[in-house]
């Protein structure tokens, strides 16, 4: 009876286990990019707002409609020196590539990942915000910041 009692608890067990990784692990992977983003974008704005909130206004999670699209802008920066766009990138590793290059690579441990310059996606923000602001006389600055918590 002993016997019984503990391969059926172990087998209870071993069914739980099947479906965490049939249906937990897939889900947690899923979402767990955008974890990632979220907590840089989190700790960035963080820093950001230990500024001077006489001087700086933060913005952050932005959405611009351009066009027939729209565009999502991590944080905005405005201040009487202008208006900063600011590109979050919550990676580990190193990161190899130049401002004109389409795509950069992640390296990892032995891995390499490409991913779309975030340069080019910044200027893209910038863009949609000129537009979005029309004539604005205050110079719109790109920054990218890489948060190495990844």
């Amino acid at each position: 009876m002993n016997y019984y009692r503990c391969y059926k608890h172990y087998r209870r067990k071993h069914d739980i286990d099947i479906l965490a990784d049939a249906v937990f692990k897939p889900l947690v992977n899923a979402v767990k990019p955008q974890i990632k983003g979220f907590m840089g974008e989190f700790s960035i704005n963080l820093l950001l707002n230990f500024l001077d909130s006489r001087k700086y206004k933060v913005l952050s999670n932005i959405i611009i409609q351009s066009g027939n699209s729209t565009t999502q802008i991590d944080h905005i920066l405005v201040s009487n020196y202008g208006i900063f766009v600011i590109e979050t990138k919550n990676y580990k590793g190193l990161i190899l590539g130049d401002e004109h290059s389409q795509y950069w690579t992640q390296v990892l441990y032995n891995r390499r990942e490409k991913l779309y310059n975030p340069v080019n996606q910044n200027n893209g923000h910038v863009r949609a915000l000129r537009n979005h602001l029309e004539d604005t006389k205050f110079p719109i600055y790109s920054f990218v910041v890489f948060n190495s918590g990844g």
